[in-house]
Formats: C-alpha cells, structure tokens, sequence
C-alpha cells in the first residue's frame, strides 16, 4: 500500500475533496495540520472522514511536517511500503499521484513529478526555479529539470535517512535532493500536470527569507565543498606570495588533486557516514572542467601577463561555471534515458 503525506497550513476546503478523491483511489492519506489555529478546525475536522489527521499546535514549517509525516509512517504504517508526498492546494492531480504510486510500485525508489515549467508556470516560479537549477547542478553536479517540486515518492526503505536531513521549511527538501545526488540515488524525473490557481497567489512561500534558506542550506550541506574551494586559492596565494617558484603546470593540477581527494575523504569519513558515496564521480567529472579551465586561465595570463597563478585559478573557476552545469545537464540526461519506460504521456 501507498501512504499519501501532505502537510498543510491554513487550507482552503479544496483539501477536503482532494484527500476524500485519493481515499476513493485506495491510499492510506495522512495529513498533518501544521499550526493552522482554530479558524481551519473546520477543514481539517472534515478532512479527518477520509484521512488520518496529525495536529500540531505551533507552526513548524514544511520540513517539519514531512519529518512528522515520515516518522508516522515507520512507526504506525507498516502496512505501507512507499509514501507520495502531495501539497494540500489542489496543484497535484490524482492522476499523476496515481502515475507517482505506479513508478514506486515498478521498482523506483525516488521519484520527482516534474512540473512544465517553461510554458506553464508564473514567472516568479519560473525565474525561482531556474537560478535554483543552476546553483543546485554546480553544488551536487546533478541536474534536476524541478527541483522545487512537492510531488514525490519514495520507498520506505529512503524514509530513515531522509528523516535526518536538517532544514525546517522549503529547504528540507532541496537538501534531501541534494543528499539523494550524492549518494548516487537513482532519482526519477516523471512529468506531470502543471496546474497553478490564482498565478500561485495563496502560495505560503515567502519569496525572500524562503530562498535565503534554501541557499543557506544548500551551502551547509556542501560546506566541505566551500572550504576545500577556500582552501585552493590560499595554497596557490601562499605560493604566489612566497614565491616557491613552483610551474602553474605543476602547481595548479597538484592543488586540484589534493583538495578534490580532501572534499570526497571528508564527506565519506563525516558528511555520508554509513552511507554510499556513488554520486562522487559525477562531481570528479564536473571539477575536471574547472580544472580544465584554470590550466587554460594559467597558461594565457601567468607567463606573459604575470598574473599570479591563484588569480588565475580563479578566473578559470568562474568560467568554468555555465560549462559545468551545462556538463552536468548532458550528463544527467544521459542517466535519464534509462528511465523513459516509466514515463508517459501527461494527462491534458
């Protein structure tokens, strides 16, 4: 059986025929009220004919609520052996709940119900989600088409270790995505309905402190990534300052190595403890762009220019930028292609 999650803050009565549909279909529905206050009691009161319903007193944030949700689902549904996440507005059909369900049932264990973002979203969530794309593929070296989507699916089996991924709200799941990458996790991109009422008008996202978090903690999840990245231009700064007189042919590729072996030791010693590493070599595969950018920075600006050789590393890093993710979008599209047979047409 398919439990179907959804968290929920001051919901409009649409939850109520939503959750009574999904009950129709056959799934376990659970719903978690997070902080609504009385005025919602009504909804939620109705709701509870069909769905198991979760009430916290306090607002807790999205994150919080999916952590509940899973937490539930361990503890008291055995019965149920992979879980849908669904948003509480209406904005993900049945139908392509239903299409979520049947990819975990033929074997998927991480799904993503990807939204057509170029033709059919508003331009704020077209805008959000693009720079999300873009930072999300450098950070993990996996591209995402949506990866701010709330209709998923996992196994059971994903439910522990997603339960401890830190983040509250909004961000929770973009470090879930960002966990799921690295380890290598095959993740399932399957097209669904886009459907936005109002141009997304009653959406609890706050535009400015929400990304901040999302960012803020996409950066505390790579924070080895960071420092090793710091920890490139002081080595190459040191020797530009004390003048070792080290070739930029020998030194820059001699840093490249020490800190890319650094950042993956860290994170398999600290970071993915107990957990596969698999997503590493598509991060390999990415840097080696970089790197090839620093060679190429080096060899046209150190010789003749003189300009120092960590400045030129640099340089070469932010060049790299739009080649890397255009690599780690070809790349992930190469992996995609085994997952055609999951996917199908998108109702109209």
């Amino acid at each position: 059986m398919t439990a179907v999650l959804i968290p929920a803050y001051e919901p409009e009565m649409i939850l109520v025929d939503y959750v009574r549909r999904l009950s129709e279909k056959g799934f376990a529905v659970v719903v978690a009220d997070d902080g609504s206050g009385p005025d919602y009691a009504e909804v939620f009161s109705a709701a509870a004919e069909y769905a198991k319903v979760l009430t916290f007193e306090v607002n807790r944030g999205k994150g919080e609520m999916l952590k509940a949700l899973y937490a539930e689902v361990l503890d008291n549904m055995p019965e149920c052996g992979s879980v849908v996440t669904a948003d509480s507005d209406g904005q993900h059909a049945v139908e392509d709940v239903l299409r979520v369900s049947e990819a975990l049932d033929g074997g998927a264990r991480f799904v993503l119900g990807t939204r057509d973002l170029k033709h059919c979203a508003p331009i704020r969530s077209r805008i959000g989600n693009g720079v999300s794309r873009f930072v999300f593929a450098l950070s993990s070296s996996f591209w995402i088409y949506d990866n701010q989507t709330g209709l998923r699916g996992f196994s059971r089996d994903q439910l522990p270790w997603m339960m401890r991924i830190r983040g509250s709200r909004y961000d929770y799941e973009l470090s879930v995505l960002w966990h799921a990458a690295l380890q290598g996790i095959e993740i399932c991109q399957l097209p669904i309905q886009t459907i936005y009422f109002d141009n997304n008008a009653k959406t609890h996202f706050r535009t400015v402190k929400d990304t901040f978090l999302l960012y803020r903690n996409l950066g505390r999840c790579n924070w080895v990534g960071v420092v090793c990245r710091a920890l490139a231009v002081v080595c190459l700064a040191a020797a530009d300052i004390f003048r070792l007189g080290i070739p930029w042919y020998i030194s820059v590729p001699a840093v490249w190595v020490f800190t890319n072996a650094l950042n993956l030791l860290i994170k398999k010693l600290i970071i993915f403890r107990g957990h596969p590493l698999k997503g590493a070599l598509r991060s390999i595969l990415s840097s080696f762009v970089a790197l090839g950018m620093a060679m190429l920075m080096s060899a046209l600006l150190a010789p003749g220019l003189g300009f120092p050789v960590s400045v030129c590393w640099i340089l070469g890093k932010l060049a790299a930028l739009p080649l890397r993710y255009f690599f780690c979008r070809i790349l992930s599209k190469m992996a995609f292609s085994a997952e055609r047979s999951l996917e199908s047409s998108v109702p109209k």
